[in-house]
């Protein structure tokens, strides 16, 4: 049974994770694109706070709740 307590699990652990991944993908096409560190960790934190919780969270929360049988909802 998946419930509140899965669902919450999926939601931050997916928005952790859409953090990281927007971050280190933001960060590297700064990188490649002829910035220094610095400005690629900050660009890249900046949209990994913006983009990453929010498409992160939605998407396991979708695949959570896709997951979860009809009968025990």
């Amino acid at each position: 049974m998946v419930g509140i307590v899965g669902m919450g699990r999926a939601l931050v652990v997916g928005s952790v994770i859409g953090f990281v991944l927007t971050m280190a993908v933001t960060s590297g096409i700064t990188l490649l694109a002829g910035g220094g560190w610095g400005p690629a960790i900050v660009v890249g934190a900046f949209a990994g706070f913006w983009g990453g919780p929010g498409f992160g969270g939605m998407l396991a929360a979708v695949l959570c709740s896709d997951r979860t049988p009809a009968e025990q909802t």
